[in-house]
């Protein structure tokens, strides 16, 4: 899974008194907590509107932070400054705190002069801070070291992820739908748990998750299959009536954690079996709602729900490329999973998509100027695809809102049929070409023009196998900084 990045405020200390003395210092400071901030770049995102040079600066600045919701606030020292400007502040906020004592210099040279003295004594000023965080019993993470030799990096990553699961975690809500009697391990204290790590654990009954399941529409279940079938090769044995129940299930359980603003579930299967409505198990549902990004733990393990739910705040959904083969003429495929809950597709999100699916074949003939069978099931679905903009979502100037196809046995291999005069089935033909060959010279071209990066990536490949889509825009974000 990528990785989401925490959100920072960035409180930097300086003391007001020092500007007549050192005329510029607050700029020379400002530039220095800029290209720390730079070199943090892949721990955290910053918010840093400027130093904070007085009580009221201190206070403004944190409750900006606050009001702003962000994960956390790192404290940094660019001179003394006194540790009793905190109080105020500290006593409204309830943002994670991390106190870091670095410095422009690592070491003292013999050419310092008073200006390196005084940006340089960080020390004194965070042994204040700290001394008075410790007195009003406020909780903070400390570090001191070199910025240079990797360590504080690490700690600013280590403390924004800590930060982000205790934000998240306090706004947790975790579904518990039935526990396995006798099962001690599962039994919680819902009251501690709510007041020592914030979740809240909401207890409901399978009647509720049954009614969603029922309220999810047929053409849903229907896009959710070729969801499924576009990702996934499907078991021959699986009938279409049992996948599109598993289908329906999925989608009814994640209307019910988005209904109630829950981060995840726990779900004893026996309410399954004993509600009766049920033909089978949730299995299905719940991997996918894993990839989706929500908790979840089975026999009504509230306390399981809720670590998998932390441990999925950082994460975006899955994305993977890569070059083992996985089905019969298949070398290789690219996995994209949509952010968010993607109901609908934009005429140029589905233009886009048939682009993607040609990628394929405008890789090899950008790169080997010939073509081979590999592009089989991408062509099948790029065609599919377009087809379907045409004669059924009315994405086409000539045909507009006119429904030239319908679909009949959507549980039984949902056959189609053109419903149209033959004149106009080779219209939609010609359509189909001209839509698919647009895209796919689309392809060609931004391919064309990435030719550096795309050998880049199939390099990576090459050694690698399979490339995440961290690792992807890793390297795109470096080519783009060489150019």
């Amino acid at each position: 899974m990528t990785q989401k990045k925490p959100r920072l405020g960035v409180l930097a200390l300086m003391l007001e008194d020092y500007l007549p003395l050192f005329p510029g210092i607050d700029r020379a400071q400002t530039a220095y907590v800029n290209e720390v901030l730079d070199g943090l770049r892949d721990a955290a995102e910053f918010v840093f509107p400027h130093a904070a040079m007085n009580r009221a600066q201190i206070e403004s600045l944190v409750a900006q932070y606050n009001h702003e919701k962000l994960d956390g606030i790192l404290i940094l020292l660019l001179t003394y400054s006194q540790g009793a400007y905190l109080v105020r502040a500290l006593e409204e906020n309830h943002l994670p705190l991390a106190l870091a004592l670095i410095q422009p210099e690592q070491t003292v040279r013999p050419d310092f002069i008073e200006w390196d003295y005084t940006v340089n004594q960080g020390i004194h000023g965070s042994q204040d801070q700290a001394n008075v965080m410790t007195r009003m019993g406020v909780n903070c993470v400390y570090y001191a070291g070199n910025r240079c030799d990797g360590s504080f990096v690490r700690f600013v990553a280590d403390f924004g992820r800590a930060a982000m699961t205790v934000r998240a975690m306090k706004r947790m809500r975790i579904g518990v739908i039935g526990k396995l009697p006798g099962m001690g391990d599962v039994i919680t204290d819902d009251m501690a748990i709510f007041r020592f790590l914030g979740p809240e654990l909401v207890y409901d009954s399978i009647g509720t998750v049954r009614r969603f399941c029922a309220e999810v529409e047929e053409d849903a279940v229907r896009a959710q299959m070729e969801a499924d079938r576009a990702v996934f090769e499907i078991d021959p044995t699986l009938d279409e009536p049992t996948h599109a129940e598993a289908a329906r299930m999925y989608l009814g359980l994640r209307a019910y954690l988005q209904s109630g603003g829950l981060s995840g579930y726990t779900l004893h299967y026996g309410e399954c079996g004993e509600d009766g409505r049920f033909t089978q198990l949730p299995l299905l549902a719940a991997s996918n709602l894993l990839a989706d990004g929500y908790g979840y733990a089975a026999e009504g393990d509230s306390t399981a729900a809720v670590l998998v739910a932390a441990m999925q705040t950082h994460s975006a959904p899955v994305q993977k490329i890569t070059i083992v083969p996985r089905t019969s003429g298949a070398l290789g495929y690219t996995m994209q999973v949509e952010e968010g809950n993607h109901y609908l597709m934009t005429k140029e999100e589905m233009e886009n998509k048939i682009a993607t699916l040609t990628g394929g074949r405008a890789a090899e003939e950008v790169a080997f100027g010939s073509v081979t069978t590999g592009a089989s099931n991408d062509i099948e679905q790029a065609t599919k695809l377009a087809r379907a903009m045409i004669t059924r979502y009315g994405m086409s100037d000539d045909f507009g809102m006119v429904a030239l196809e319908t679909v009949t046995n959507q549980y039984l291999g949902g056959d189609a049929s053109l419903a149209c005069s033959a004149d106009t089935q080779t219209k939609i033909d010609q359509q189909v070409v001209e839509l698919v060959k647009r895209e796919h010279d689309k392809a060609v071209d931004i391919l064309t023009a990435n030719r550096e990066k795309l050998d880049r990536l199939a390099a990576f490949l090459y050694e690698k196998e399979t490339i995440t889509g961290e690792e992807f825009m890793t390297i795109l974000e470096r080519e783009e900084a060489k150019a």
